[in-house]
């Protein structure tokens, strides 16, 4: 299967080579039929931790056992979980292993979608991750889908051999990592961070104007207002927009984790192709993916947006004439 690419922007190569080391893994991507969803290891959890370690294989290709309004769970699958009955408090978007029935053989991978107060038959410890990436898709989880594969995220010491280039050239031998592409979900929390990200990558691609270890920006946009919306942590992988200040109108994507300010607003996250923002170089641009996609609406008809959005599962709100054969006017 050909890796999507813009002719002219940047890819990497991540060399097979002695000089190549992998790194205790802190995160996972947990493809599904829905979408990929990204989750970071809570280290501090250790018992729980290491019982995801020696058991996430197990949940490939498992389809979802139950969900509800407030979580959801794959499953089931045999471990040898040691468990509470006790009640805990969660967090939205923690994630657990839980004895379904108060059974190890039938372990569950639980979702958590709204904070609450619950008892699962969890380890004693509590969640052992929480979803960094996807977050939209855990909402979209319904009955008969599945967890297709589970990933961990490599990382690799600095003197791994690294080839970022638009070269097409170069020729990819047995072992090689392939880098083509970023992925950014937009967060439902910043829809006008994401209308100016839309506007940034309209061509289908992001430069690469500024570089620091622990970002890289586009300044294509500096000076254009961007309202602040959404006070999160950056982690690694997250994309913010400077919004006050000198530097207004930038767009950043985070390399590493870093607090929340109240300058950058976070409007999405990087769900696949971090490597390549890490290996990035000033002068270049990369390809660059929205998820959603960015809808235009204008100048199509009624009945054309309703059976669009429908597919999408977008609400549609109609301000004026509701008759189908009239025309978009205007969105927000």
């Amino acid at each position: 299967m050909e890796a999507p690419y813009k002719a002219g922007t940047s890819y990497g190569i991540l060399k097979n080579s002695n000089g190549y080391e992998e790194k205790e893994v802190s995160s996972y991507n947990l493809k599904t039929n829905k979408g990929e969803i990204k989750i970071e290891l809570n280290n501090a959890n250790k018992y729980s931790v290491n019982l995801w370690l020696n058991n996430f294989k197990k949940f490939e290709d498992v389809t979802l056992k139950w969900a509800g309004i407030e979580s959801l769970a794959f499953g089931s699958v045999p471990t040898d979980i040691e468990f509470t009955r006790e009640s805990l408090s969660f967090e939205k978007f923690d994630v657990l292993l839980a004895a379904g029935g108060y059974d190890s053989n039938s372990t569950q991978l639980v979702f958590i979608k709204e904070g609450h107060t619950g008892e699962y038959g969890h380890s004693f410890e509590g969640p052992f991750a929480r979803v960094v990436g996807g977050k939209n898709i855990i909402s979209k989880i319904s009955k008969g889908d599945k967890i297709l594969k589970i990933e961990p995220v490599l990382k690799w010491e600095d003197q791994g051999e690294v080839i970022f280039t638009p070269d097409l050239s170069k020729t990819l031998e047995n072992g090689d990592n392939l880098f083509t592409f970023v992925n950014v979900e937009m967060s439902p929390n910043s829809p006008l961070g994401a209308k100016h990200f839309y506007t940034l990558i309209k061509g289908g691609d992001l430069k690469v104007d500024l570089t620091a270890g622990a970002y890289i920006c586009d300044t294509t946009l500096h000076g254009e207002e961007c309202t602040y919306e959404n006070f999160e942590p950056r982690t690694e992988g997250a994309v913010f927009v400077r919004t006050v200040g000198y530097g207004t109108g930038k767009v950043f994507i985070s390399k590493v984790n870093m607090p929340a300010t109240l300058m950058h607003s976070v409007v999405g996250n990087v769900t696949s192709g971090i490597e390549l923002v890490k290996m990035a170089s000033i002068g270049h641009t990369l390809t660059v993916f929205a998820n959603p996609q960015q809808i235009m609406l204008q100048g199509k008809y009624i009945h054309e947006i309703k059976k669009l959005l429908s597919e999408s599962e977008i609400e549609l709100e109609i301000v004026g004439s509701k008759d189908d054969n009239s025309l978009v006017v205007s969105q927000d």
